[in-house]
This record gives C-alpha cells, structure tokens and sequence, in this order.
C-alpha cells in the first residue's frame, strides 16, 4: 500500500489496511452486545492473548545477531490475534441475520482487498525479500575441500555498521536453518569455545605479534572469510573490513586466494588435530525425538476394535430410548 499511495501521491500506507479491515473489527466488537455473546466473548479473549503476546515478545530481547538485537518471531502470536477476532466476527455476522449473508460478503470481499497487494509484491518483484542469486553458502574452494575432509571448520568476519566485528564458525560446506539450536544461540553465558574465538578474531583483524596457529589447530579452522560490505556502506562498516583484509593479508600463516575475500590456512592438515566429537545435548536431543516420535505413532496405533452389544429385549422390557435404527452399527 505504501507504493501505491506513493504513486498516486495519497497515504495510503495506513489508511487503505484500516479501512478495509474495519468491518472485521467492527463486528467482532458488535458481538459482544449481540445474540450469542457468549461464543464471541472466548474468540475476543483469544485475540487479546495473541496481540498481548506479539507486544512483549517484540520488546523481548533474546539473543544478538552481529550488532543486531533478536527478538522472538511475532508472526505465530499475531495469527492468533486474528484468528480470535475472525471468529468473534463470525459470531457477530451470523447474529445480525438474515442480513449476515450480504454483510459477510461484503466483509470478505473488504479482507481480500487489503491483503492484495501484498500478493502482488512477489509477483512484481518489488519485496525486501527475494530469493537467494546462488544457493553456495560459502566459497567453491570451502565446499570442495569439505567434501574431501569433513569437519573442517571456516572462520566468517563480517563487518557490523556499528564497527564491531561478528565472528562465527562454520562446518562443512556452511551452516544451515536445520542446524541451528535456539538453546546455543539464546544461551546467556560466555562458553570456553567462545572465549577462544573472540580472542582470535580480535587478533586476526588487528596487526599483532599474535600467533594464530593454536587457535586454528583447535577449532579445526581451515578457511576465513571476510564478506564483502554492501556498496551504499560508509564509514565504520567499510573500514572495519578494510582493517581487517590487511590484517589477514600481514598474517604470514595465511595464504589469500587471488581477488576474493578468502584466506587459507596450510597448517590445519599437519597438525593432527581430531574432528570434533558430538556434544552430549547433540546426541540427546535426535534421541528424544525418535522417543517422541515412536510414542505418538504407538498412541495412533489401534489396540482392539469395540464392538457394542445389543440384547434383545421382551416387550415389557422395551425401552424407546434403546431402540436402534436401521443404519445404526450392530
């Protein structure tokens, strides 16, 4: 709606979603005061539930991204909002009728009409998010030699607008959303590991005597990338990156590979260092699920099939409520 207000100079960014929904809201508050209350009442409660949810939990902060804060996805908490005030609509429509017909049509059409443009943005490409131009995750040279030796671990330094430095580990051919645990990366405490890879980061973007060696034999580093920055950042951003590209450049362990943002590490495969073993949570926690999983298929297995039984009954022992009719199961 923004862009079509801006196109055809109004505010239509706001005005436009408010006004089409307004019937939604409108009957779902009309409910309360109409036949049939009480089935409105539950449905209001549910949407305050979901719209209270998404309010605390875009204030919560559970973990950092870079420079970023990370707060919990607010989608599933505002689906229920909606999904509580649709129903409290309903209710609503179905007390006014026999006028409910064209009144629900009416608002359905209204609904449809907001969202609109939001199904056209894919469509003309115009949307922040797109699909990705490549689905390699890491350099062709990484995703080769991880093939060849599995386990070896790839150091990423991305450059932050704020002008700090995120530093991440990655294994393999790069991390993927199936391999991410939220009880890592919301963890609240320092862990040795990561002590370990601050302390290399910081002296692999400076100019240092450091020696970085120890530090890549064990955490099994092989590679170190330093993405690009996008084109439209200045100041602290760039120059981080830059610092740091001539830092690792004057690392004489480092081999930089041409033009890209890619530096190796030779020493890793001299060095005898073992791959690293699973952790206890990354053996417990696939255990508990095939647990769960065996659980829920042994609960939706059928044990014995019921049958009900019919005792013929005397005539003075007849009652009308036991009698069955002919489609009833024998």
């Amino acid at each position: 709606w923004a862009g079509i207000g801006t196109a055809l100079g109004l505010p239509l960014a706001t005005i436009a979603p408010a006004v089409l929904l307004a019937p939604v809201a409108i009957f779902a508050l009309l409910a309360v005061f109409l036949p049939g209350a009480r089935r409105a009442i539950p449905s209001l409660a549910v949407a305050l539930g979901g719209i209270a949810t998404a309010v605390l939990a875009s204030h919560l902060h559970v973990a950092v991204s870079g420079s970023e804060a990370v707060t919990p996805w607010i989608g599933g908490a505002l689906s229920l909002y909606w999904l509580g005030l649709v129903g409290a609509a309903v209710v609503g429509i179905d007390a006014i009728a026999p006028a409910g017909v064209l009144t629900g049509l009416i608002t359905v059409i209204a609904a449809a009409a907001a969202v609109i443009p939001l199904l056209a943005v894919p469509l003309l490409g115009t949307g922040s998010v797109t699909g990705a131009q490549s689905a390699r995750l890491l350099p062709a040279l990484v995703q080769a030699q991880a093939e060849a030796e599995p386990g070896i671990g790839t150091l990423v330094l991305t450059a932050q607008a704020d002008g700090s430095l995120r530093a991440e580990i990655t294994r393999d051919a790069g991390t993927t959303l199936d391999e991410t645990s939220t009880l890592v990366t919301t963890r609240s405490q320092v862990r040795k590991q990561d002590a370990a890879l601050v302390e290399l980061a910081g002296n692999l973007a400076s100019l240092s005597g450091y020696d970085p060696e120890p530090a890549l034999n064990d955490l099994r580093i092989a590679f170190i990338v330093v993405p690009e920055v996008p084109d439209a950042a200045t100041g602290p951003q760039a120059s981080v990156r830059q610092r740091t590209s001539e830092a690792l450049d004057a690392t004489a362990v480092l081999t930089p590979t041409g033009s890209t943002p890619l530096w190796e590490y030779n020493g890793l495969a001299a060095s005898g260092a073992a791959a690293p073993r699973p952790t206890t949570i990354g053996i417990a926690i696939p255990i508990a699920q095939g647990v769960v999983f065996l659980l829920a298929l042994l609960l939706a297995i059928p044990t014995r099939r019921r049958r009900r039984t019919v005792r013929e009954l005397g005539p003075l022992e007849a009652d009308p409520a036991d009698t069955f009719d002919e489609d009833d199961d024998a």
